[in-house]
């Protein structure tokens, strides 16, 4: 078992049990107004299967050794920057300015 497989398992069945536990805040339905899986049923399914997969993953089962990634370009970080702006730009001065705004910078940014 690697380290960072356990790491990532683990912070991934914390966000499952707290996902979970958010399943239970949906109202319920009547079983008569029901047809296959109701609103709660279909993400504790998803939930659990995300769950199952982690747990496999933690002990190394279907998931091969490899090489140690290389790390994520600085550009990556920037273009998260200038999206994370875009959404606070949104909220000041609607979608279609901050639209082209974006668009513009993006472009600027990336070379285009």
């Amino acid at each position: 078992m690697r380290r960072t497989d356990a790491v990532v398992a683990a912070v991934a069945l914390c966000g499952c049990v707290v996902a979970y536990w958010l399943t239970y805040r949906f109202a319920v339905m009547p079983a008569a107004m029901v047809s296959g899986l109701g609103a709660e049923v279909f993400p504790r399914l998803v939930i659990g299967v995300i769950a199952f997969l982690a747990v496999l993953a933690a002990f190394g089962i279907g998931n091969p050794p490899m090489e140690t990634p290389a790390p994520v370009p600085r550009m990556v970080w920037i273009t998260s920057a200038v999206l994370f702006a875009f959404v606070g730009a949104v909220q000041l001065i609607g979608m279609w300015p901050a639209a082209f705004v974006f668009l513009i910078c993006l472009g600027l940014l990336w070379g285009e």
